[in-house]
């Protein structure tokens, strides 16, 4: 859930700030929620932020918190330092912070969000059970309290100094030729691009890492359309800090591309981000996705094209049945016209019993002729029951059908535990080798 905040009059008091002043607040964020308000200031000047945020019990980490940006700029101007501020009443975990900060003429983002995972009272574990109770009564909070008393009480107002203007501004939002991002919710989007001539292209990833094993949860990727080959994964490149919380990163590349038709796609658990946000929000909650452009010498190069452009297959590109939803049941026929040698990749799910299953027919004699088996198959990464078959095998002249199905759990994007690697080929590919 995203909310843009027009901004708000208050009577501001101290003797520094005129007695009638534009502030800008944001109040009450529910679990899961992220507010923003744009203003402008066209001449340098200080404002003063008072915040109150929400700790987590136990972690010492925030489960609301504030934060200002320069739009341009990928660093906060202010953020709310969870090891300051002062109690809020009786509490430890609300706390208050007052800080002056001089800004620069320009136009800036406010915002305030809280992690869903505070929702239902997880923001603080479990709340009403003896261990919580006897933390409530040593950090002074009442073990009865609703976790919602907390988040009514979480606020940011900032209020200009010495006649300095806050002017109202929308929330600007940076536009690249080819911009990939997951609707609320959403698992899965790609959007097809031409580049019509050799060019050079700087991509921009803003998405999620598993926090304990560094895995990539929701990440971008390019491939080519003809070949279906991956041409550029953010799991290939060292993920950055994004800001806020630990599992919030983001990738950046170069890369060189021919002339030729290629997919920019993003896939998400759908757990962590726009519209739900399970922890706290990236510093640039807009990024979120996969951003592509080309280099200033290049421009032009890249032309978006239509979802429904049909792209010919390069002829060695037998089967492609990738990115399944739960309970799919796909297929595909080619024909051999000799003994032939084929790459086959396989992404799949099960152990010693199969569940997402990748198989190939001979329909000639209606025999299976390989299958991903417990057997034949490596971990994939991730959960042990993600399965990977990565091989070559040799078929001999006739027509074959190739099949992928899963069951009702676990795939592409609706993951019930960590994801493989190279998540964007889960399913079955084939590929005739020379």
């Amino acid at each position: 859930m995203r909310q843009t905040i027009a901004l708000t009059f208050l009577l501001c008091l101290p003797a520094t700030t005129p007695a009638l002043a534009d502030a800008v607040r944001l109040a009450a964020p529910e679990p899961g929620a992220l507010l923003s308000a744009g203003f402008r200031v066209e001449a340098a000047g200080e404002v003063e932020i008072v915040a109150v945020g929400l700790r987590r019990k136990f972690t010492g980490n925030d489960a609301v918190r504030a934060w200002l940006m320069r739009q341009g700029v990928d660093e906060p101007v202010w953020a709310q330092d969870p090891e300051t501020g002062e109690p809020v009443g009786a509490s430890r975990l609300l706390r208050r912070s007052t800080t002056r900060v001089p800004l620069a003429p320009g136009d800036y983002v406010l915002h305030l969000a809280a992690g869903r995972r505070a929702r239902d009272g997880k923001a603080f574990h479990q709340w009403r059970t003896v261990l919580n109770d006897v933390a409530d009564l040593l950090n002074r909070e009442d073990p009865q309290a609703s976790p919602a008393e907390y988040f009514g009480k979480c606020e940011v107002t900032v209020t200009p100094l010495d006649g300095l203007v806050l002017q109202p501004a929308p929330v600007a939002v940076s536009v690249w030729p080819v911009e990939v991002r997951p609707a609320d919710g959403g698992h899965l989007v790609t959007i097809p691009f031409r580049l019509t001539r050799t060019a050079r292209l700087k991509v921009h990833v803003t998405g999620e890492v598993a926090e304990a094993e560094s895995v990539a949860l929701d990440y971008g990727w390019i491939e080519d359309a003809r070949t279906g080959r991956t041409v550029w994964s953010a799991e290939d490149e060292s993920p950055q800090p994004a800001g806020n919380a630990a599992v919030n990163v983001h990738w950046v590349g170069e890369l060189a591309l021919n002339a030729g038709d290629y997919l920019a796609g993003f896939l998400s658990d759908a757990v962590h981000g726009p519209g739900d946000w399970h922890d706290l929000p990236p510093y640039d909650p807009e990024a979120w996705g996969l951003r592509l452009a080309p280099l200033a010498a290049d421009a032009g190069a890249l032309v978006p094209t239509s979802a429904d452009l049909v792209v010919a297959r390069a002829p060695e590109l037998l089967v492609r049945l990738v990115r399944p939803g739960n309970d799919a049941a796909l297929r595909e026929e080619f024909t051999l016209s000799r003994t032939s040698r084929l790459h086959v990749l396989c992404l799949g799910e099960g152990g010693s019993e199969v569940f997402d299953r990748g198989a190939i027919t001979d329909l000639g004699s209606n025999q299976e002729v390989w299958a991903l088996t417990g057997k034949t198959a490596r971990p994939a990464g991730g959960a042990g029951k993600n399965l990977r078959f990565d091989g070559e095998i040799t078929l001999p002249a006739g027509r074959y059908r190739a099949t992928y199905a899963t069951d009702g759990s676990h795939t592409c994007g609706d993951w019930n535990a960590t994801p493989p690697t190279g998540a964007q080929n889960y399913g079955l590919t084939v590929r005739l080798l020379p």
